[in-house]
């Protein structure tokens, strides 16, 4: 597992939650973080040596806020 303290919303985001669209913001890291999955577990992989059997994200812009990945290794 990885979490990412100190999350930094980017401009746009910042936008949207202070107008309390959060959702949109969650849902586009969301889609994002599936995009990149690939690239994530490859990563992993490099570094543990291990195959990447599965992959979860989260992330949380209440405070304080956070990215959550987690990998599950076979």
């Amino acid at each position: 597992m990885v979490i990412l303290d100190e999350l930094e919303l980017l401009p746009n985001e910042e936008l949207l939650v202070r107008r309390g669209d959060q959702d949109t913001v969650l849902q586009v890291r969301a889609r994002y973080q599936r995009v990149i999955q690939a690239s994530f577990s490859a990563a992993i992989e490099r570094a543990t040596g291990r195959s990447v059997i599965g992959f979860a994200s989260t992330t949380s812009i209440d405070k304080p806020p956070f990215v959550a990945e987690i990998f599950k290794l076979g």
